[in-house]
């Protein structure tokens, strides 16, 4: 609603880390490019969330990771979080 996602509606989000996860498709990661992360987040409790960025694969180990894993502390206060990479992965779509 009005461009923004509720992830989880209460208790535990999972065991986890990749338990809940939203993605985006749809564009090609150059690999050399420099990209800009950019997103608002908050949650009804204190709480972390890791940021990958990355292609999710259908065997082990599972995932190619595009970008260093950023970890959020998120509160009950709308902020915006924003992070760059550099792509270091032969170019993908």
């Amino acid at each position: 609603v009005n461009g923004k996602m509720k992830i989880a509606e209460s208790g535990s989000v999972g065991t986890y880390s990749y338990s809940a996860q939203v993605y985006q498709e749809g564009f090609q990661l150059e690999n050399g490019k420099t990209y800009v992360v950019s997103f608002k987040a908050s949650a009804d409790a204190a709480r972390k969330i890791n940021v990958n960025i990355g292609k999710a694969l259908s065997s082990d180990p599972w995932f190619t990771s595009y970008a260093a894993t950023q970890t959020v502390d998120i509160d009950s206060t709308e902020k915006q979080y924003t992070f760059s990479f550099t792509v270091a992965q032969p170019t993908d779509s």
